[in-house]
């Protein structure tokens, strides 16, 4: 078992991966302005990152359930997003004015709260 300094760090690197989701649409523009510029799709990409840490935290009960249920939940809003197969969700004006991408923030940030405050089975 990972000891408890590796898994802060973890748990550090997943809220950092998570964080720019989280970010007001303002922010997550100029964050993804900045040189080299990315597409808003570079956001799910680093929630990606995140998504692949959660079990590990989990099974070593430096997270709960529900914080990863929360983390899930962001993923099937993700899916949703990809399935409407429409490429302008993947632009800074949805990620401004489209409700899908609100609601992911808002989603963010309460799973940033629960992997703050919550920890254990």
């Amino acid at each position: 078992m990972p000891d408890d300094e590796y898994l802060a760090g973890v748990l550090r690197l997943v809220q950092a991966y998570l964080r720019p989701m989280a970010n007001s649409s303002a922010d997550q523009i100029r964050d993804l302005m900045k040189p080299p510029a990315a597409d808003p799709d570079e956001i799910a990409i680093e929630f990606g990152e995140a998504e692949r840490l959660i079990p590990q935290l989990v099974h070593a009960g430096v997270i709960s359930r529900r914080a990863e249920d929360m983390v899930h939940h962001i993923r099937d809003q993700l899916n949703r997003l990809e399935e409407r197969n429409d490429p302008n969700v993947w632009t800074y004006d949805a990620l401004e004015h489209d409700p899908d991408w609100a609601e992911l923030r808002n989603r963010a940030r309460q799973a940033l709260a629960a992997l703050s405050g919550s920890a254990g089975p």
